[in-house]
């Protein structure tokens, strides 16, 4: 923990230790400061850096979950919004069949100015597969 996050904790019971092994002498310590631990076993020191490239894996896959989390979220409303969507214009569209003759006839002849129709002319649409 002297390379984590535990270090400032452990200065500060070495200092009081310290402080207090001094006093005794006469001699007032302020403070204890741990910088460039290195221990003498090498596959020690080897071990604590892969404990915190794994925590810090964790700390970046429990982040991407996250984003992955907010992520669906948006897309579950988007589609909500969406079929909601769908649905008013259904309901708009059957309630009103003259507005779905109108949007044929915009979708059929876009640079068409004029169309004449029969009065009780009603759209037909095509089968599916065009037979």
């Amino acid at each position: 923990d002297v390379y984590g996050a535990k270090r400032q904790q452990i200065e500060q019971e070495i200092t009081e230790a310290m402080r207090q092994a001094f006093a005794e002498k006469g001699i007032a310590l302020e403070s204890v400061l741990l910088r460039n631990v290195e221990f003498a076993n090498p596959e020690f020191a080897q071990a604590i850096t892969e404990k915190q490239v794994a925590e810090q894996q964790i700390r970046t896959e429990e982040q991407n979950l996250r984003r992955a989390q907010i992520e669906k979220q948006t897309m579950v409303a988007q589609a909500k919004g969406e079929a909601e969507a769908i649905q008013r214009r259904g309901e708009t569209l059957r309630q009103n069949p003259e507005v779905v003759q109108y949007e044929l006839v915009q979708k059929l002849a876009p640079n068409v100015r004029a169309l004449y129709l029969p009065p009780n002319y009603l759209p037909v649409s095509p089968r599916p597969g065009g037979r």
